[in-house]
């Protein structure tokens, strides 16, 4: 049996990137400006390790007391991925100073300590998103350090780059969640192609799609898995009128659009998932092409249960009474982006699934309407966030 290692935030843990835990503190005044000098070394020590450069490139420049609201880490810096609540704590806001960037970090005096990565970005990292994104009302729900785009493991024609950034999870319009690989000064980081763990034969579907479709899975993990493979790519035609095996699953949008369409059934294996895409002929080409994963197709069976399991216990209805209507694929904070006000989530983008469960049970309004309950899970099915109940009805 094959065992591969993923990330703690898959398997039910969530690692504050930038957090540790220094020796505690005693003091008796906590409105100082002044952080004490074991902090202030344990801040720099933490900045230095996350950077790859020495202590003495940094300073702190700044040291405000603060309060926040934040789960309890334990002594690792570790925050429970299960909603916790939020507790207030106690401490300073210091503003550490290289070259130009500025590092906040939120220091309680028990030791722990947090770079909030949101609040280090740079005027030139947020006009970059202004560029990309020229709306109003965008909102960065959350930003974590990277200075690796492709970890490699599993080819050696994959080499790993080094350029310190921000990986930012942004919301925009019409709750549309947008993924940026950003340098500390708001550019582009390079993202190397991956088409090397494309098959030989590729159906006549472009190398560039099919390289789009791996950069999606690694973007979706944020590491390239040691088992990623593709494990099929084959031409297909359908209509969005009706799914089936080797078929996009039917979309709950109404009236279908008439005819068929033609394109390519893409399968992956990429960590605990099996990725499925279908990609249409007539998109694949375009220059603002992304992929996205076939949800209900994609979706291991723990998180279905998972998310049927908790609508059982809220409704009194039998599990075997219940459906998965619809599942999407989705980008979330470290909390799932549920009850997120607590300092820990907005420092982790991590991948799940938004899950829709139809109960069965008819509104007094009408006999159309289905009560439905929506959850956020992660990608393993092991944390489960109730979003809101309401009705669902087929669309018209």
């Amino acid at each position: 049996m094959r065992v591969f290692s993923y990330p703690l935030i898959y398997l039910g843990l969530a690692l504050i990137v930038g957090a540790s835990a220094a020796k505690p503190i005693a003091s008796k005044n906590r409105t100082s400006t002044i952080l004490p000098k074991p902090l202030a070394t344990a801040v720099l020590q933490n900045l230095s390790s996350l950077t790859g450069l020495p202590q003495t490139k940094f300073k702190v420049a700044k040291v405000e007391p603060a309060t926040w609201q934040d789960c309890l880490l334990d002594s690792s810096g570790v925050a429970p991925l299960e909603p916790c609540q939020a507790v207030s704590r106690a401490g300073w806001r210091a503003t550490v100073a290289a070259k130009g960037q500025n590092w906040i970090y939120y220091v309680t005096t028990d030791g722990q300590i947090t770079l909030d990565s949101p609040a280090s970005l740079s005027s030139l990292v947020k006009d970059t998103l202004v560029q990309k994104l020229p709306i109003p009302n965008w909102e960065i729900l959350a930003a974590e350090p990277t200075s690796e785009i492709d970890r490699c493991q599993s080819r050696n024609s994959c080499a790993s780059g080094y350029r310190l950034g921000w990986r930012l999870l942004v919301r925009g319009q019409a709750q549309v969640y947008h993924l940026y690989h950003l340098s500390l000064t708001g550019q582009n980081l390079t993202q190397r192609s991956l088409k090397s763990f494309l098959p030989q034969k590729m159906a006549q579907l472009p190398p560039a799609a099919g390289d789009a479709v791996i950069r999606d899975v690694r973007d979706r993990l944020n590491f390239l898995p040691p088992n990623l493979r593709v494990e099929s790519i084959k031409p297909i035609t359908w209509s969005y009128c009706g799914g089936g095996p080797d078929r996009p699953s039917l979309r709950p949008v109404g009236a279908c659009p008439v005819g068929s369409v033609s394109g390519w059934q893409m399968v992956v294996i990429g960590g605990p998932i099996r990725w499925v895409y279908y990609l249409e002929k007539n998109s694949v080409e375009s220059a603002d092409f992304i992929p996205t994963p076939d949800g209900l197709q994609s979706v291991p069976l723990e998180v279905r249960q998972a998310a049927l399991a908790d609508t059982a216990k809220r409704t009194g209805v039998s599990p075997s009474q219940l459906r998965v209507e619809w599942v999407e694929a989705k980008l979330f904070d470290r909390c799932l982006n549920v009850d997120n006000q607590k300092l820990n989530c907005r420092q982790g983008i991590q991948p799940g699934w938004e899950v829709l469960v139809l109960s069965g049970k008819v509104s007094n309004n009408s006999s159309l309407q289905t009560e439905s309950h929506t959850y956020h899970v992660n990608l393993t099915g092991n944390n489960v966030r109730f979003v809101r109940q309401g009705f669902w009805a087929p669309p018209p």
